[in-house]
């Protein structure tokens, strides 16, 4: 299925390498954008004491093939609290084959942290999964979101879960 091969397309740099410039091209541009934006907010007064524009460094770090300075920093950030907050191993994770329609070229996957020693899941089994939105972008699924089900919001800071409250 392309979905799911774009999915471990993403997951392997990311999560295999601690490579977000080689995941960085499956990445929805809202996506970018909300990662981006996360980040800089957390460090908006050392950006703006260097005498840098965050819209400017914003814009500059999401492009597809980012070149700006900051990117190492951003990446060993984001990399690390990823792998923090949604630890896989993709050496023993799966993904689920059933997709999840969500919207009009959105679906969810799940990836599990470890494929069960059957090879098949069970309707009804627990497991540990990490959610992982995708988005059909012209004949491409780009990652949407990860670790959230979903749309992300750009913004200062930005959403990427909906709470409880909304």
């Amino acid at each position: 299925m392309p979905i799911v091969e774009a999915a471990w397309r993403f997951l392997r740099p990311l999560y295999g390498r601690r490579d977000l410039r080689g995941a960085w091209p499956l990445v929805h541009p809202t996506l970018r954008l909300c990662w981006v934006q996360w980040w800089l907010s957390a460090n908006r007064a050392a950006i703006e004491d260097q005498g840098l524009d965050v819209e400017e460094v914003a814009h500059a770090l999401t492009e597809r093939e980012p070149e700006h300075w900051l990117w190492t920093h951003f990446q060993r950030v984001l990399t690390r609290d990823l792998a923090t907050a949604f630890p896989i191993d993709v050496e023993v994770a799966g993904i689920g084959a059933a997709a999840r329609p969500m919207g009009v070229d959105l679906e969810l996957l799940y990836v599990h942290a470890q494929v069960p020693p059957s090879g098949v899941w069970e309707d009804g089994a627990e497991a540990e999964v990490l959610p992982l939105l995708m988005q059909l972008v012209g004949d491409e699924w780009q990652v949407m979101n990860l670790g959230y089900e979903a749309v992300p919001i750009p913004g200062w800071p930005p959403q990427l879960w909906i709470s409880p409250s909304q």
